[in-house]
């Protein structure tokens, strides 16, 4: 599994409104990452189906991840080891 990844400011609300997000992906399923200004992607190959995981983690919600290092520490690194580990979340 691999996995892509984004940490920071998500709404006009707050500056401390953060969000982290990832998705977890096949490695055999990947294409190429596309990066623009404003949007990261994963493309897949052209198959019948691809399964992916999608990680969400707010810092408003309790106990929320305040920065993109503590993002980074408790995610996603230890939930691609769980997917390799499990094949699942």
């Amino acid at each position: 599994m691999g996995y892509i990844a984004t940490y920071g400011q998500q709404t006009l609300a707050k500056k401390e409104d953060n969000l982290g997000m990832a998705v977890f992906y096949p490695l055999e399923s990947f294409d190429k990452y596309v990066k623009t200004k404003s949007t990261h992607a994963v493309v897949f190959k052209k198959t019948k189906s691809v399964s992916y995981y999608f990680l969400g983690a707010w810092s408003q919600e309790p106990n929320g991840l305040t920065t993109e290092e503590a993002f980074y520490q408790v995610y996603p690194d230890k939930k691609l080891e769980m997917l390799d580990k499990n094949n699942q979340l």
